[in-house]
């Protein structure tokens, strides 16, 4: 195998690396938003069940919320709802 083609196959494994961190960015991005959610509605729930009266955080305070408002709405805000 020649040099060029040594590069290029480095290059290629380059790109493929880089392709495979950024699905696991997505992945773990999704997962914690989940997690933000859930951990969100639990503390709903904690408050209705305690009748405590104390003022709730709303659903732009979390991850995902923060992330539609800004990364979000910016990537995904021209795409049309079918």
């Amino acid at each position: 195998m020649s040099f060029s083609e040594k590069f290029t196959h480095l290059i290629n494994e380059a790109y493929s690396t880089n392709s495979n961190a950024v699905g696991i960015a997505s992945e773990a991005f999704v997962s914690l938003a989940k997690l933000d959610h859930i951990a969100f509605k639990l503390n709903g729930y904690k408050e209705i069940f305690a009748k405590s009266g104390k003022q709730l955080a709303d659903h732009t305070s979390c991850r995902l919320g923060k992330w539609l408002a800004s990364t979000g709405k910016e990537d995904l805000g021209k795409i049309k709802a079918s």
